[in-house]
């Protein structure tokens, strides 16, 4: 008993005192009543009970309470637990062996992003309602303006995955674009497909690509989106030697393959959750993409659905220090 009183704070073992001393008086002044002794009896084991289970933090003596540590967004290490979605997205343009190799193509990148959660991304882990819009394949002088038109209407920010061959011919585009607030990212230089290439020649697509980033925007991508989604362990590797994660999608709209602006609009907002990196793309022939984007806008924020760029949503930088 001496040494569970101990324990307590100050506060508890007054109470005990108090109400153990009362008991003991009610039976000095002669007071018999067994319903007051076994009250006085309850209110003493509850107080034990209260001392020892329900203790709440005390600012007596040197005890303090320590605040609760900042979250550093950009590091990956304090993220939620990785989690892999299904990609999903739907086109009624594709021949029966088109869809069986694209669903064979998914199953892969799913497996390879379980097993590589630092540098591969096809969505975002937080339950919170963000999602990621995402555009492939510009700058163009039409059709990425144009999207950078819808975005600013709406306030909404997205991110570009732009071809590093591109950049120097429509500098005022890309610069736009960066200075509206957008994430800009590489779709590397040449848009090959990278599975193909040797790591040698990988890493000049990459090299190339941040060369163009800094002359134009000043900064260098540290966000990959290998073209076509085509990757393996060597170009994971590379990337991830020269500190670029590679990001990929989990809705893909189709917006090439089923070009209406009605079909590309609900493939996302039939099959939106939380953390979803929406694909589409701002270049050449994009013209339903373009008109189904505000239909996507305000169909994610009729069901409470905030758009961020992916530095937010992955919680990784955007671009490599320089």
């Amino acid at each position: 008993m001496r040494q569970v009183f101990g324990q307590w704070s100050a506060t508890t073992r007054v109470r005990y005192l108090v109400l153990f001393n009362t008991g003991i008086e009610w039976e000095r002044g002669g007071e018999t009543d067994l319903k007051k002794v076994l009250l006085a009896s309850a209110l003493i084991i509850i107080c034990l009970a209260l001392g020892l289970n329900f203790r709440t933090p005390q600012l007596e003596n040197n005890e303090t309470i320590s605040p609760p540590k900042a979250v550093d967004h950009n590091n990956n290490t304090s993220k939620e637990e990785a989690r892999v979605l299904d990609i999903l997205g739907n086109s009624d343009n594709l021949s029966p062996q088109e869809w069986t190799a694209m669903q064979a193509w998914r199953k892969n990148v799913q497996q390879m992003a379980s097993e590589n959660t630092a540098s591969l991304f096809l969505n975002g882990s937080s339950p919170k309602a963000q999602v990621a819009l995402t555009f492939d394949d510009g700058p163009d002088e039409e059709f990425t303006t144009r999207v950078l038109d819808v975005l600013k209407q709406y306030h909404v920010p997205a991110t570009f995955f732009f071809k590093g061959n591109q950049l120097d011919r429509y500098a005022s585009v890309a610069k736009r674009a960066y200075e509206e607030g957008n994430l800009i990212a590489s779709h590397a230089y040449s848009h090959q497909e990278l599975d193909k290439m040797s790591a040698p020649d990988i890493e000049k697509e990459i090299v190339a690509t941040d060369k163009a980033f800094e002359r134009v925007l000043g900064v260098q991508p540290a966000m990959i989106r290998p073209p076509f989604g085509a990757i393996n362990q060597d170009v994971l590797e590379v990337c991830s030697n020269n500190q670029e994660k590679v990001i990929l999608w989990s809705i893909d709209t189709l917006d090439w393959s089923q070009p209406e602006p009605d079909h590309i609009a609900q493939n996302v907002l039939k099959n939106v959750r939380p953390g979803d990196i929406i694909l589409m793309h701002s270049c050449k022939d994009r013209e339903a993409t373009v008109q189904a984007l505000p239909k996507i806008i305000e169909g994610l924020q009729l069901k409470g659905y905030e758009m961020v760029d992916l530095s937010k949503l992955l919680k990784i930088p955007a671009y490599k220090t320089l």
